[in-house]
């Protein structure tokens, strides 16, 4: 049991190293949920512990295009759930696709 806590515990120190110190304008995720084509509702990958607040936005990214904008309505501690705001030439959100906190 020591061990793999320790194993965990070096593998979250790796990812912390790797990743690097993220400002909170830097501040990204992935869509994690779309219930279905034409929803106009997404979840998130983070929430209040990575500093996510209701009304924040958020810009949509697929292979470095963006795609839209989304505007946090819920947050609990590990997810969002957002509002689809904007979509640019009638682009089409999918699973797994990167958000990144707009500027402020």
């Amino acid at each position: 049991m020591a061990k793999l806590l320790m194993s965990l515990a070096s593998l979250v120190l790796f990812s912390a190293v790797a990743v690097g110190t993220v400002t909170e304008d830097q501040l990204k995720a992935i869509i994690v949920v779309i219930n279905e084509p034409g929803t106009i509702n997404v979840e998130i990958s983070i929430g209040s512990d990575d500093g996510v607040k209701v009304d924040d936005l958020f810009d949509v990214y697929r292979n470095n295009e963006r795609l839209g904008r989304l505007k946090i309505e819920k947050v609990s501690a590990d997810r969002a759930v957002a509002k689809i705001t904007k979509l640019n030439d009638s682009k089409i959100l999918r699973r797994g696709d990167n958000v990144q906190r707009k500027s402020r």
